[in-house]
C-alpha cells in the first residue's frame, strides 16, 4: 500500500511516501535560492573553522540526535545536517576541499569547531562509544 502526499511549505516541499511496512519515506524538495543560500552558510562556516568533521547518523534517535548536538554547541561545535552536494560545495566555496575527491556515504551531518581543533572529533568518538546506535 502506498500513500502519497504532496504539500506546498513555505520553505520548501514536501513528498511523503507510507511503504508496505507502514513506514514513511519523507523526501523535502528545496528551491535553488535556498541551496545558495545553505551552501553560503556552510561555506561561512568552514571558513571560519579550525575543524570539520563528517558524521554518519542514520539510525540515530531524534532523542540522541539533540543530546549529541547539545554537547557539541557546549563546546562552540556546530552541528549541520544538509545534503552531501550542498555540503561539498560548501566545502568547495570555502577553499577547504582541495584536489582530493570527498567521498561520503549514506545520511552525513558536519561538526564544525571553531576554538579548539580536537573538541568535534573528540566529542564524536565519546559519543558513538557511550550510544552504540
Amino acid at each position: 500500500m502506498k500513500l502519497k502526499y504532496l504539500s506546498d511549505l513555505s520553505i520548501a516541499t514536501a513528498h511523503f511516501e507510507m511503504t508496505e511496512n507502514n513506514k514513511f519515506n519523507i523526501e523535502i524538495m528545496i528551491t535553488k535560492d535556498q541551496k545558495k543560500e545553505i551552501i553560503k552558510n556552510l561555506s561561512d562556516r568552514f571558513s571560519k573553522s579550525k575543524a570539520i568533521v563528517f558524521l554518519g547518523f542514520q539510525g540515530l534517535s531524534a532523542k540522541d540526535n539533540i543530546e549529541l548536538r547539545r554537547k557539541l554547541r557546549g563546546e562552540n561545535v556546530d552541528y549541520k545536517v544538509a545534503k552531501k552536494t550542498l555540503i561539498k560545495k560548501g566545502l568547495e566555496d570555502a577553499k577547504v576541499l582541495g584536489d582530493n575527491e570527498l567521498n561520503l556515504e549514506g545520511s552525513v551531518a558536519v561538526a564544525v569547531g571553531y576554538d579548539d581543533e580536537v573538541a568535534p572529533a573528540r566529542l564524536s568518538n565519546e559519543y558513538s562509544k557511550t550510544n552504540k546506535n
